[in-house]
């Protein structure tokens, strides 16, 4: 019986805990379906993404926004100045990266996702 008591209260924490959660409604946010990775001027990276804006009446606007910074962080910070929504990668299906990618950095890198 005792058992039952703390799995039911756990349960209901749950539950209660679960509204509390932070939701990224789709008409606040811009998707990223695709991403390339290039060799910008001076070594810096050049990045260009497809962001899919939806409206609140479920329209949907495609965007190509290309931005240069020396990390890719800088990149999505930029990116995320020049639109009025905030990127998310939700539905991220490719990430391109230059032939030449590979002698401009001699580390392999991990991309933030």
């Amino acid at each position: 019986m005792n058992k039952l008591r703390c799995c039911f209260i756990v349960l209901l924490s749950l539950i209660f805990l679960y509204g509390c959660v932070q939701t990224n409604i789709l008409d606040k946010v811009g998707l990223t379906t695709l991403i390339g990775y290039d060799v910008g001027t001076e070594k810096k990276i050049s990045t260009t993404a497809v962001i899919r804006e939806v409206n609140p009446e479920f329209q949907s606007k495609v965007e190509v926004l290309t931005t240069e910074n020396d990390t890719i962080k800088g990149n999505r910070m930029e990116a995320n100045r020049k639109l009025s929504k905030k990127i998310m990668v939700g539905q991220m299906r490719v990430v391109l990266l230059a032939k030449n990618w590979r002698k401009m950095t001699s580390t392999i890198i991990l991309i933030p996702i």
